[in-house]
């Protein structure tokens, strides 16, 4: 994360927010007599579309910067 920052891919603002949903997706507990498998790839899955939609936010704004 640290490196987003650094390299200035997206607006300060729009990364902060993928920064607090980050945290909330770590900070999200499992409890235990819940922790199944499944509540697990949910977690995993989460994560997953967290990057992805990361990784849209920062190729759309580069393909807009690329045009100005």
């Amino acid at each position: 994360m640290q490196e987003l920052l650094e390299a200035d891919l997206l607006p300060h603002e729009l990364l902060r927010e993928y920064l607090m949903d980050l945290t909330l997706l770590r900070s999200k507990h499992i409890p235990a007599d819940l922790c199944s498998e499944g509540k697990l790839m949910e977690s995993a899955d989460e994560v997953s579309i967290w990057l992805e939609n990361l990784k849209w936010e920062i190729a759309k704004h580069q393909k807009v910067d690329g045009n100005d």
